[in-house]
């Protein structure tokens, strides 16, 4: 173990960026940064489930309104991908 060098800093500081601005946009740690680096939004939404409600994420290149019908694709369990407005 020595000292770091410029180019271990320089990774832990592009580290901490990342995550810093996740954490400023979202507060959502356990959703991908990429994703913020793709300029995508990740809303969260209700779906109805079995006559009860399901909450989920979206992940969308814009923003939504609520009570706004989309179509999206399911990504994961509780994440889908609104495709609308994508570029």
């Amino acid at each position: 173990m020595g000292d770091p060098d410029g180019w271990d800093l320089s990774a832990y500081v592009l580290f901490i960026a990342v995550a810093g601005l996740v954490y400023v946009l979202s507060g959502l740690m356990q959703i991908n940064p990429t994703v913020y680096v793709m300029r995508r939004k990740v809303l969260k939404a209700t779906m109805p489930v079995d006559g009860g409600k399901k909450d989920v994420f979206v992940i969308s290149a814009r923003g939504r309104r609520v009570g706004e019908t989309l179509k999206a694709e399911r990504f994961a369990d509780r994440v889908f991908i609104d495709h609308a407005g994508a570029s």
